[in-house]
């Protein structure tokens, strides 16, 4: 559990391979973005998919830049994705943005895409389609503990979360706080539109998201420590602590086993020689 900040775009890993991969000790650089095209099977990236779909992710924001980067190898795995906020802002020739945007996105025909929608008219407009995007449009407010415990039973366990909401902070804490348990080991709880929440108390909300991820201290340690960068750091600091009798016996040791695998491949070549 770990978060990654990309400015305005604030991205929750439940596992610590997630991070490992990106910014682990033996990480020597962040992987390059994919092509505008994916080389492979020649697949539109998710920058022209969101200008298609007239959502505001690439445009006013950049978000192409984490989406791309996270999300691009798992677009054919059966993804169980929920965003908060259909997208019935401005204009509605681009009403459901977000709703067009994945479904064309994470593309495999086992995906369920949900979303959380306060608004009767924006929901009601894309009822009809709920089959289509093979998931639900649950109608009711972000901030509603009661709702979202039922939003959580209907979905099950989540691979995204994307808080494309009201941007107020105290929301996107009650959101996050109820949601979280929901994301699945290797899920990823994405909040967008962060400098949004200034006004609102993003300065109480990163503190309310901290306290939500951490409040068992005893299963964080063991989910570290578990992982392959826990196992990582706790060789490199048993080796920061032994002396230089301790390092030659070790590397004695080595050498004594390399002796003898080297011995008997050796026996066993020169036998099957004969």
């Amino acid at each position: 559990m770990h978060p990654l900040v990309f400015i305005s775009i604030l991205l929750l890993a439940k596992s610590f391979e997630f991070v490992a991969a990106e910014l682990g000790p033996d990480a020597k650089e962040i992987h390059s973005l994919p092509s505008e095209k994916h080389q492979k099977n020649n697949l539109p990236s998710f920058t022209e998919l969101a200008l298609r779909a007239g959502t505001d992710k690439v445009t006013t924001h950049k978000y192409q830049h984490v989406y791309e980067r996270y999300f691009h190898n798992r677009r054919n795995e059966p993804m169980n994705v929920l965003e908060i906020g259909l997208g019935c802002m401005g204009a509605e020739r681009h009403w459901g943005g977000s709703l067009i945007l994945w479904r064309a996105f994470f593309f495999n025909i086992k995906t369920k895409i949900h979303f959380i929608e306060y608004d009767p008219k924006c929901r009601d407009l894309f009822a009809h389609g709920a089959n289509q995007i093979y998931g639900n449009i649950f109608l009711g407010d972000q901030s509603n503990t009661t709702f979202l415990e039922l939003v959580k039973s209907t979905t099950g366990k989540l691979d995204l979360i994307v808080d494309d909401g009201s941007h107020n902070a105290k929301h996107q804490a009650a959101s996050f706080k109820s949601l979280w348990p929901a994301v699945n080991d290797h899920g990823v709880y994405v909040i967008e539109d962060m400098e949004g929440s200034v006004d609102n108390g993003i300065f109480t909300l990163v503190p309310e998201l901290m306290k939500t991820m951490y409040h068992n201290k005893t299963s964080l340690v063991a989910k570290f420590e578990g992982s392959s960068w826990g196992r990582k750091l706790a060789k490199r600091n048993a080796l920061a602590v032994t002396n230089d009798f301790d390092r030659y016996k070790a590397a004695s040791a080595k050498m004594t086993k390399a002796r003898a695998v080297r011995t008997a491949y050796n026996a066993m070549k020169k036998a099957a020689a004969k």
